[in-house]
Order: C-alpha cells, then structure tokens, then sequence
C-alpha cells in the first residue's frame, strides 16, 4: 500500500493506525514543515530523494523510487531444494508392468548374498522407476509470513481442492472465511509489537527485513558429531557372533505375508525417509505392486539371520533439547532409517510382545508396550502411596535416571536375556 499527497498537517496516525503504515519521508517540503508525506507498508522499499520544488510552485518535489532489488530484500527467504517431479501413479504404473519372478526366485535360495542382491535389485527397480516417471528438479520455495500456520496452510489446500473439483459455491465460502481468519491474525502478529504505541514502528518494520543467511556451520556440525560418538567411543564392543546362527533354523516360521506387509505399509506415517530414499508415500501408492514381493524378501531376511545394508545406515539430525540451544550437548540426536526397515520392525515388535507376554501382563512395566502410558504408572504409584498413608506405614521413592541408558546397554548382556523368552531365529535376527 502506497499513499501521498499534500495532507497539510493532517493527523495520519488514525490511518497508519488502521493499515500497519509507516511514514517514509520527514525531511521538510515548505518552509519548515512536512506538507507532503509518503505512508506505505513497505518502508524498506522505497529510496527517497527531495528536489526543488517545480515552477512557481512553494512545495518541494519528493521523488519516491522502488527498484525490484529492494522488493526482492522484503519478500521471505528463498530456498532451493530437490523434489521429485511428475506424478507418483506414473511411478507405480512402471512398476505395475515389471516382472518380479526372478526376484522371488533368487530370495527362495538360502543365501546371503542373494538375499542382498535381490534387496539392491528392488531398490534398483524402484529408483529408475522414480528416476524415469519423476525426476529430480530443484524446487524454489519461500518461507511462510510469520502470521501463518498450519491450520491456515490447511485450510488453504482445501480450497485449492474445491477450485479444481469445480465446487465455486463452497470454495466461494471457504476463501471469505480464510481472508477474514489471515487478515485478523496479520492484525494480531503486528499489533504484539506496537502495544498501541506507535513509536515502535520501526521494530515492526525490522521483521520485514530478510535474515542473514548464515552458511552451514561446519564448527558446530562437528562438535555435535563429536558430542554423539563420545556416548560410546573408548568402550569395548562385546562379541556377539555366537548369537548367530550359521544355518538357517528348521523351524524359522514365515510371519510375513501379503496381506500382513499391506497393513503395516498402510499404518507408515508419510515423513522424511532414510539414506535409502524410499519414500512412504511412494510406498504406500505401490503397496499392492510391492507387497509380495516385501514379504518373501522379510520372511528371507529373518530366516537367514541377514539385515540388508541399506537398513545399517541413518541419517542422523541434531534435536534441539532446550530452547536455545548452545552446546552440542543441548541435542539429541534422531535417526532416520530404511521406510522398510521401519515396516519389519513394526511386525516383529508385535511378535516379540506376543512371546513375552506372560512377563509384562503381570509385572508393573508401563514404558513401551502398548495400552500403557505415563499416566498408568503415575495412578499406580499414587494408589500405594494413598493405600501405605491410610495403613500409617512408611513410604520410601527411589527414582533413577540412567544417563545415556539406551545407547550404553550392553549387547551381550541384553541377548543373553532374550534367550531365555524368544526363540533362538528371532535372536539371531536382532544380533545380526
């Protein structure tokens, strides 16, 4: 918004007020007065230059310019980042029309090599479908105003749906409903810096400006790396080989099928994926395609006692654990695995639940098994608690927070325990 002329002295707060405007020019245009003001909401980009004033006229000229350069500045950050192009059921229709016979043929040998090779051919497969139908592109996206959110970008896809399926009258609706919402809360993300005081324009204005782009730490990178490694680095790994079995059992069942892969591929959560690059989403829409084929390559990894490399390896990304952090210690780190790796786990966990299920259907373990929370615990302890007082009988807490106790248990130790409550093939799948 651009507003001047000859107000003659008149009071424009009211209207700057209104509209988050700013007055750029206070250099006086007659005598020593300001006749003549400029007010816009983009203060930054505009360049100002007073001249004489024009003829007979007793007014200055303020000649007001804005280079494109100056509206680039004021606009959100730019970032570029690859994404695939085209459409995913392009992709899945390749992969619908390509033979997986050999496949299931090579998977059927007791062989680890074979078991690898037929994982780096599914991969394959996968890959030069996505790379055939959807390319990789570099994408420019901007970030988002600060006044917005996800329930707004939300509402905004919707109405983005009801334009292409050509429903005006409700997308009509949902458009005056969004405007109003967005304009409210523009309204709103300004006026926490003014307090009605409107001598704090400048601090409004400041947020316009872009933030430096700062290059990648690498300092810091490696600090956070060397935090990590410290966890383990310097103890001594235990040898775990004897855990696993140089043949494959006789007994070893076959808990993956079709349908069972189905299902866990449709309860996988669409997000970042692993190193692997297979994406969830892609997954999810070839899930029929795929599925058979998941299956016998799970059933032979479990049955060998084999895990594909492309599931050993993480993308390892920095969590911030306080709110401004500083130290390397100030993160956690969170791995981001194999898509596939994740669907496998997610039905084993359920088999080891199911074989270890007369220990924690009777004991008071609340963590990490399913319909149990914080909250049972926490009932649990305030019923003896209550119970120990109505008896008058003592009461004594001991709590226990074990630094880094996830990543420092001990391997050998933790097997030897499984031992005794899983059977022996599903042990050697977890050593391996």
């Amino acid at each position: 918004m651009f507003i001047c002329g000859d107000l003659n002295g008149a009071d424009t707060t009211p209207l700057r007020n209104a509209y988050q405007l700013r007055q750029i020019n206070n250099e006086a245009t007659r005598d020593n007065n300001v006749l003549d003001v400029i007010i816009t909401n983009a203060p930054e980009c505009y360049t100002l230059e007073t001249l004489p004033a024009i003829g007979t006229s007793d007014h200055k000229v303020v000649w007001a310019t804005s280079s494109n350069a100056n509206y680039k500045q004021t606009r959100p950050k730019q970032t570029k980042t690859l994404t695939r192009s085209g459409k995913i059921k392009d992709t899945v229709a390749v992969l619908r029309t390509h033979d997986r016979g050999s496949l299931v043929k090579k998977v059927a040998l007791n062989s680890t090599s074979n078991c690898q090779e037929s994982f780096n051919e599914l991969y394959n497969i996968i890959q030069t479908a996505e790379d055939t139908m959807q390319p990789l592109k570099i994408t420019k996206r901007r970030g988002d105003q600060p006044w917005l959110n996800n329930t707004k970008k939300e509402s905004i896809k919707k109405r983005q749906k009801l334009f292409h399926t050509r429903r005006f009258e409700e997308w009509s609706k949902i458009s005056k409903e969004i405007e109003k919402k967005i304009s409210a809360a523009k309204r709103q993300y300004y006026s926490n810096f003014t307090n009605g005081n409107v001598n704090t324009w400048k601090e409004i204005n400041a947020t316009r400006k872009p933030k430096i782009d700062q290059s990648i730490d690498k300092d810091l990178a490696l600090e956070q790396n060397e935090c990590f490694y410290n966890v383990w680095s310097g103890i001594k790994q235990p040898d775990i080989s004897s855990f696993i079995l140089k043949r494959p059992p006789p007994d070893c069942p076959q808990p993956f099928n079709e349908q069972i892969v189905l299902k866990a591929i449709e309860k996988q959560k669409n997000g970042a994926f692993g190193p692997d690059g297979l994406s969830s989403k892609l997954l999810k829409s070839a899930r029929l395609e795929l599925a058979t084929i998941i299956g016998h390559l799970f059933n032979a990894s479990l049955r060998l006692s084999y895990v594909p490399t492309q599931w050993k390896s993480a993308n390892i990304t920095p969590i911030p654990k306080v709110a401004h952090p500083k130290e390397g210690s100030d993160y956690r780190p969170k791995a981001l695995t194999s898509t596939l790796c994740k669907i496998f786990e997610r039905v084993i966990a359920k088999t080891i639940l199911e074989y270890t299920r007369n220990i924690w259907e009777i004991n008071k373990q609340y963590g990490f098994l399913p319909g149990r929370s914080t909250m049972d615990a926490i009932v649990k302890v305030i019923e003896d608690w209550s119970h120990a007082k109505d008896q008058r009988l003592p009461t004594q807490a001991v709590f226990f927070d074990f630094a880094k106790a996830f990543d420092l248990v001990n391997h050998h130790t933790l097997l030897t325990k499984l031992q005794v409550h899983l059977p022996p093939w599903l042990v050697s799948w977890i050593a391996a």
